[in-house]
């Protein structure tokens, strides 16, 4: 799936929020060496960054257009953008803290996930994420998925498997632990984003929940999908998207 990193950018304020939450959980020292695992346009990292200055920060993507929003941001003596999967980067020496904010659902196979990331922190390594969880956005895809199962979409769908996961926190605890985390923490929490007019609606909806939609589909229906969506959503008076976030600390022995 490809994103534009632009247009992201640009609707990034919710993300944006939850993830600032998520990194006021640590007292930084100011000294870390930090993963940001999965960084977009960078946004989120240029907070991480400046939390520490006699640290060093690897911002990996695996979106080339995310990477090149990012490098035009971070341009700090502190911090290095890599184009990497996730389940694929390995620093030169392990770090600290592998921080990641609203990415994790994106990665299929959580294990094998968890089991990277554990194998990148040093001894007593944290990390500190947030993803979607069990119920996010449960009203944009259902929503998205009856429009994709009609005409003339269909045929673009077919044997189509949802390329997210969105799990529970007891399942991730156990998860977490199976890999060798130890001070397990999880939380599923509830973070409706309400929009204050279609139009803003419709703009946050292509640039991050439809986006698994509009990229299985060719250029020239995109436009067409999306005008059936939001005719649904008008329809239905529903400017609110059920978003649900997963927390997720934990430390390596």
């Amino acid at each position: 799936m490809e994103w534009e990193g632009h247009s992201y950018a640009q609707a990034a304020d919710p993300q944006l929020r939850w993830g600032r939450a998520v990194l006021e959980r640590r007292r930084w020292r100011g000294d870390e060496t930090v993963i940001d695992a999965g960084c977009g346009p960078g946004t989120l990292t240029q907070e991480l960054v400046a939390r520490v200055p006699r640290g060093h920060v690897y911002a990996i993507d695996v979106d080339a257009s995310m990477v090149a929003q990012a490098r035009q941001r971070l341009r700090q003596g502190n911090v290095e953008v890599v184009e990497a999967d996730l389940v694929a980067f390995v620093p030169p020496r392990p770090v600290e803290v592998v921080f990641s904010n609203a990415v994790f659902h994106w990665v299929l196979d959580h294990d094998a996930l968890f089991r990277h990331v554990h194998a990148q922190l040093g001894p007593g390594g944290q990390l500190l994420a947030q993803c979607g969880g069990k119920g996010n956005v449960a009203n944009v895809y259902e929503r998205a998925a009856r429009i994709a199962s009609g005409t003339p979409f269909a045929v673009h769908f077919t044997q189509w498997q949802p390329v997210w996961r969105f799990e529970d926190a007891a399942t991730t605890r156990q998860r977490l632990e199976r890999c060798g985390f130890q001070d397990v923490h999880t939380d599923l929490e509830p973070a409706p984003l309400t929009f204050e007019s279609a139009t803003a609606y419709e703009r946050f909806a292509r640039a991050a929940p439809l986006r698994p939609f509009l990229t299985r589909l060719p250029t020239a229906l995109r436009e067409a999908f999306v005008a059936r969506y939001m005719d649904a959503v008008v329809r239905q008076d529903d400017l609110v998207m059920d978003y649900v976030r997963l927390n997720m600390m934990a430390r390596r022995a």
